[in-house]
């Protein structure tokens, strides 16, 4: 029977969720999409990147996790 080695634990698996990226602009917020990312942050650039987002609408982004 083996045992765990007593090194490093390896990292998690950071697998890709679903993010529905909304635009806080009033109510109610208005969904510009859908990215996949592992956390929010990386949503949150993904979504920058991909939906081409001015500089001065990135701050008033939403990343909500589906599934």
């Amino acid at each position: 029977m083996k045992r765990p080695s007593a090194g490093k634990p390896s990292p998690p698996a950071s697998k890709p969720h679903r993010w529905d990226i909304y635009h806080i602009k009033g109510t109610p917020a208005a969904l510009l999409g859908h990215v996949e990312a592992p956390d929010e942050e990386s949503a949150i650039k993904r979504a920058i990147e991909e939906f081409k987002i001015s500089p001065a609408l990135q701050k008033r982004l939403l990343a909500q996790r589906r599934g």
